[in-house]
Formats: C-alpha cells, structure tokens, sequence
C-alpha cells in the first residue's frame, strides 16, 4: 500500500498533519470496531474486522511516513573545543580572557558608532537648543551688566561733579 492509497483509506488530504491523520484513524476505528455490532451479525462483524485492519494498515504506513520527515536529534551535545580558524578574533575570544575583553570593546564601539548614527538628528537638534538657550543666557547676562554698568557710571558721574564744585568754587 502507498502513502497515497493510505491517505485515500483514511480520508485525509497530502498536507495532512500528524494529530489530523491521527484524528482521522480514531474516527474511523470507531466507527469499524467489530464490536459495535449487534449480536447474529456475523457477516457484518467479518467485513467491519477487514475494513479496521485496513484503516490500522494505512494508519501504519502514514505514521511511520511521517517519523521519516521528522529530523532525528543529535545523540552528543557536549559543546566542542575551540578550533583555530581563519578569524582569529573569534578563536582568540574563545580561548582567552584578553581576546574576549578585546571582543566586547569591539563590540561596544560598534553598537556605540550604530547608536550614534542613528540619533544624529536628535543630537543636532539637541545641540541647537542648548546653543539657543545659552545665547538667550548669555544676552540676559549681558545686559544685566550693561544695566550695572550704567548705575555705576551715573554715580561715578555724580561724584566728579560734586568733586569739581568742592575744588573750584
């Protein structure tokens, strides 16, 4: 029997997972048990044992169909020993502390420069706003010491005038 005729037999389609084809067995062994039969029915009883061997058959060929497909596991997972390759950085982290410090200084560079690149935008603008409210800083500073000044130079003013009567009558 082939995988096709068996499907047929079960009446499941070629993309049919294996809980849909075991399903479709339990289905139809249910519904062919010889013992669902009445009692005198021996003829009846004889044809449904044909028909449920032949389900259990095709049921046989699509699920040992299916344990092919399925990929076997590895019997060792031990992890292996470092071997010396073409990278040298990779064998290097590997097998030393140094070479692995040198590895993640690597990397941090790396993601730091992708980081950078991709908030430019946002430093820029961030750059612009500090300049801005350090200029707007810097004027209002500026003029409080132009204002200061002016007091300073008012009084000065007022002092050589009261001087210049004191020595020139």
């Amino acid at each position: 029997m082939t995988p096709n005729t068996a499907r047929q037999i079960l009446g499941v389609s070629s993309t049919a997972t294996q809980d849909e084809i075991k399903q479709a067995w339990k289905d139809l062994a249910f519904s062919f048990h010889p013992d669902r039969t009445g009692v005198g029915n021996e003829a009846r009883r004889k044809r449904l044992e044909e028909k449920l061997k032949e389900v259990n058959v095709a049921y046989g060929i699509l699920k040992s169909v299916q344990r092919v497909k399925k990929p076997t596991k590895r019997q060792n997972t031990s992890p292996k020993r470092p071997q010396p390759t073409d990278d040298w950085r990779a064998f290097a982290a590997k097998t030393t502390k140094e070479g692995l410090k040198k590895l993640r200084k690597e990397a941090v560079k790396k993601y730091n420069k992708e980081y950078n690149e991709k908030n430019k935008e946002k430093l820029k603008a961030l750059r612009k706003e500090y300049q801005e409210k350090s200029k707007e800083k810097l004027k209002e500073i500026q003029k409080e010491w132009k204002e200061k000044n002016k007091k300073r130079l008012k009084e000065y003013k007022k002092e050589l005038k009261k001087k210049s009567k004191h020595t020139f009558p």
